[in-house]
């Protein structure tokens, strides 16, 4: 099977971005939560949400600019990048599903 190199990387920038249209989603339906609710729920876990987009958005740039630099990079993200957007992602869950209770 022959394939084109740099595939899997622009393979991971569309992951990366699709990641980040998922992250603005959230922001968004947090913010009519935050609207809706004048509790400090809804507003802790969009002030979590919105950090993680940041990140999120930093490392798809980043990504991006180094899939644009040289397609065939197989480099992958840093361990502390990686390692804030989990804990971010975990965090929004968490702040989100307080507002259930």
């Amino acid at each position: 099977m022959s394939t084109r190199a740099g595939l899997q990387s622009e393979r991971t920038v569309l992951a990366w971005r699709r990641t980040a249209l998922a992250a603005t989603v959230v922001c968004a339906l947090l913010v009519r939560a935050a609207v809706l609710d004048d509790s400090w729920r809804p507003r802790l876990a969009l002030a979590v949400s919105v950090a993680t987009l940041a990140a999120v958005g930093v490392a798809a740039r980043r990504r991006h600019r180094r899939y644009r630099f040289d397609a065939t990079d197989p480099a992958s993200l840093p361990a502390a990048w990686a390692g804030a957007i989990c804990v971010g992602t975990a965090a929004t869950a968490c702040t989100a599903l307080l507002l259930l209770a």
